[in-house]
């Protein structure tokens, strides 16, 4: 028990060191998405191996169902361990084990079948999920893989246990940890109680009934690997009750500077991935506006600040990491008579006089004062972020 509560040290104390970083692919204000096949996740999947499970065709629907989830995968980029349980949990595979989707579907199969169910008639699934978070403490903090989004995904009969064994305590405590558990009912009493107990073991989002589609799962697991490093802000925005994440991250400076500072500053940040942000389209430069009107480091009346807009060449084209090329200008926010055509105002910054009257002024970049506002590409499916937050794209 000792090494479960000590997850939210060991799992959260990563992303500190300032190392050098490759050049990534920029994909400006893009929804979070890529492929099943893409992504680089640690996932451990725990499953009821009771009697509880010794009827119909629930072991071999569950199986078949674990196969389907990760069919398209990458394995090993995408770490599989499996665990079952009843009072007791066991570790069929750790999250080394698996180096293909044949050796996860082959491995599943002889570690859960109908001919090697337990005896026992009363699962705990506290047993499992405490197995589950000690193997994604123990081999996810080493091997490189600090950085890789750690998953539970857990397939259960019954909630039982008290005290230590409380499903609902060490959830919490795993999730505080910062594990995401994915819950999947098995309904072997065809009374839907399962899934309404599971649910507040789940992270949001993450709580799924019998009747659920693997692409769901797929979505969600898509989701959690998209991502910002500790101390900046990831784009995510509210549709129809649903949250959507962004490959974007941001962090916000109120204190005024020069465009030429700010510019050094962002380029700083995250060296290689970091750059004065880019307002490219109108959703995008709504939520970077109402973030710094609502971060109480802007004390400038009227707000501003600079943005990642600038001439090059004759033409107004946004900063990028370092090596990448320059993004053209396809949609603008000028305020009434700007650009001015000057040889010296070759930068640009937001000038927020109300909630109506606010827009982009070109500026000489050494000599007007503002807060700034810097942007990086967060970690997804299509940019591998390792252990020392270094970046690599993902084609």
């Amino acid at each position: 028990m000792k090494l479960l509560y000590a997850l939210l040290f060991l799992i959260g104390a990563s992303g500190k060191q300032i190392v050098t970083i490759y050049p990534l692919t920029v994909c400006s204000a893009e929804q979070c998405g890529g492929s099943i096949s893409d992504i680089w996740l640690d996932v451990v999947v725990v499953v009821d191996n009771s009697q509880r499970v010794n009827k119909r065709s629930f072991v071999s629907s569950t199986r078949d169902t674990i196969n389907n989830i990760f069919r398209e995968a990458s394995i090993p980029r995408t770490r599989v361990g499996f665990v079952t349980y009843n009072s007791q949990a066991t570790t069929n595979a750790d999250l080394n084990k698996f180096k293909s989707y044949g050796d996860l579907q082959q491995g599943v199969y002889n570690s859960y079948n109908d001919m090697n169910l337990s005896p026992e008639k009363t699962p705990y699934i506290g047993t499992g999920l405490i197995a589950a978070g000690e193997l994604l403490q123990i081999q996810g903090s080493a091997d490189g893989h600090v950085n890789h989004p750690k998953v539970i995904i857990a397939y259960a009969t019954a909630l039982n246990g008290t005290g230590l064994l409380d499903p609902l305590s060490v959830a919490n405590t795993l999730k505080s940890a910062g594990i995401t558990i994915i819950t999947i009912a098995v309904d072997t009493d065809d009374n839907g109680v399962i899934e309404k107990q599971l649910a507040p073991l789940a992270s949001p989002g993450a709580a799924f009934g019998s009747n659920y589609k693997i692409g769901d799962i797929q979505s969600v697991m898509i989701l959690l690997n998209c991502f910002c490093p500790p101390g900046w802000t990831q784009r995510q925005e509210l549709y129809y009750n649903k949250i959507q994440k962004y490959t974007t991250c941001f962090q916000f400076f109120g204190a005024p500077t020069s465009w030429n500072t700010a510019y050094q500053g962002c380029s700083n940040l995250w060296p290689g991935s970091s750059y004065l942000a880019m307002e490219s389209d109108y959703d995008k430069q709504q939520y970077i506006q109402g973030s710094a009107r609502n971060n109480s480091a802007f004390q400038q009346t009227p707000l501003q600040y600079h943005i990642g807009l600038k001439m090059s060449q004759g033409k107004w084209v946004w900063n990028t990491p370092y090596s990448q090329p320059a993004l053209s200008l396809s949609w603008s926010n000028w305020m009434y008579k700007y650009p001015v055509v000057s040889s010296s105002m070759t930068s640009v910054m937001n000038n927020v006089q109300n909630d109506t009257d606010y827009g982009w002024q070109n500026i000489d970049p050494m000599k007007v004062s503002a807060g700034y506002v810097c942007e990086a590409v967060a970690c997804s499916a299509r940019n591998y972020c390792d252990a020392y937050w270094n970046n690599r794209h993902i084609s």
